[in-house]
């Protein structure tokens, strides 16, 4: 989780059918899950992220361990 703006989202989109991103997704938790994906082979474990689209294929992975804790220092006023 990290506080993301409302209109935050996540993009994954490879180049063509033939060159598709290739992605694993492992203990990912956002507060913003809404995205775009195409053309992706994506793999999956204990995501709040679940990709779809033209050409995407979701496969899930095993895997273990909690999701890992965020920290993100302030940014300095200018």
């Amino acid at each position: 989780m990290v506080n993301s703006p409302s209109d935050a989202r996540s993009v994954f989109n490879g180049y063509s059918d033939g060159r598709p991103l290739e992605l694993t997704l492992s203990n990912v938790g956002l507060d913003r899950d809404a995205g775009t994906a195409s053309y992706a082979k994506i793999a999956v474990h204990d995501s709040t992220i679940t990709p779809s689209g033209t050409g995407v294929t979701v496969t899930p992975v095993p895997g273990g361990g909690p999701l890992p804790t965020c920290g993100f220092p302030a940014y300095p006023a200018l």
